[in-house]
């Protein structure tokens, strides 16, 4: 089964990083858009993870789409970094999440 980020260009990259197909989401209003591509055109996919400051106002549609689907699981995940963090810091994040998940 396939996981799919959604999300941020800077949220999204790090899912790619590590073999996620990944939804950019620009504007935020568009979410909701790339979860019905994610949902109609994919049966295979298992974990969808979504950044949760893009949905803060979109939790009952989710929880609809959750209750008509069992799969995939729909997750929201709380961004590793803070726009007002360095370039430097972004990186430092970053191989720190792909090397805890290569070690899963």
């Amino acid at each position: 089964m396939k996981v799919f980020a959604v999300g941020s260009e800077m949220f999204t990259t790090i899912f790619k990083s590590i073999g996620c197909e990944a939804y950019t989401v620009i504007p935020p209003s568009t979410v909701m858009e790339a979860m019905g591509k994610i949902l109609s055109a994919n049966g295979d996919v298992g974990l969808i993870l979504i950044q949760s400051d893009l949905v803060r106002d979109m939790r009952g549609e989710l929880t609809k789409i959750r209750l008509k689907n069992h799969l995939p699981i729909i997750y929201t995940v709380d961004p590793p970094f803070r726009p007002r963090d360095t370039r430097e810091g972004y990186r430092k994040e970053l191989v720190n999440m792909v090397t805890e998940a290569q070690a899963v």
